[in-house]
């Protein structure tokens, strides 16, 4: 006889069943949460948030502080530029930190 779709190889002792079955829902959640897409807010909202921290006047200022691990948002992107862009919504570093041109250049 056929074993159906998922049934274990060997048999299971009914005392470690409900393990098994464990097992196979953790594996079946953390498959689900790697395929996942990160959740980010609308650029407006990280705009928003970027300008109301007042930390960075530079995209050079905000790439160091990514490197140095110290983003602890998880909606808001690490790469704004990339993220907005293919999402259609990316300005400018100007725009994205509420500052001028002259100060985001460098």
């Amino acid at each position: 006889e056929a074993q159906g779709e998922g049934e274990a190889a060997f048999p299971v002792p009914p005392e470690l069943e409900w393990r098994v079955f464990r097992a196979r829902l953790t594996d079946q959640w953390l498959t689900g949460v790697k395929r996942r897409r990160a959740r980010f807010l609308r650029y407006s909202d990280c705009r928003e948030w970027v300008i109301a921290m007042g930390q960075w006047h530079t995209k050079q200022e905000w790439v160091d502080w990514i490197e140095r691990g110290e983003k602890r948002n998880p909606y808001i992107p690490s790469d704004p530029e990339g993220y907005f862009t293919q999402t259609g919504d990316w300005q400018s570093w100007e725009d994205f930190l509420g500052v001028d041109d002259a100060q985001a250049a460098g």
